[in-house]
């Protein structure tokens, strides 16, 4: 939901209050978009005109900002996120959360294994 409302400060030192000149109210599915959308509001004596944007906190990604993703670089995982919000390997690490460590080229089940990036023990 979207509400937007022009008031008129009537001298409020002197305590006139303020006085209600236009609302909008607009309920509808707003997609995540960068970019402003205009929209103009008339009535018998006012026009309001204005733009607006629906954007996702930080870490927030998608369709209603549903995905969360937030970048690491520790035990749980080693990546950052895409401007889509899925997670992108760090240099050296794969799997899913970027946790497993790739390790050196013939490096295997059979000849030997790794505990960080580009090892073999």
């Amino acid at each position: 939901s979207l509400i937007v409302e022009a008031l008129h400060d009537n001298n409020s030192s002197r305590g006139g209050g303020e006085t209600l000149i236009s609302r909008l109210t607009m309920q509808r599915w707003l997609e995540v978009d960068k970019n402003w959308t205009p929209h103009e509001h008339k009535t018998e004596h006012t026009v309001m005109s204005l733009e607006f944007r629906v954007t996702c906190d930080e870490h927030y990604y998608g369709t209603g900002c549903a995905s969360l993703c937030r970048p690491r670089d520790d035990r749980f995982g080693h990546y950052k996120c895409s401007p889509e919000g899925e997670r992108v390997c760090l240099s050296g690490w794969k799997g899913d959360y970027c946790s497993e460590p790739q390790c050196l080229p013939g490096c295997d089940e059979h000849h030997g294994h790794c505990n960080k990036p580009n090892e073999c023990v």
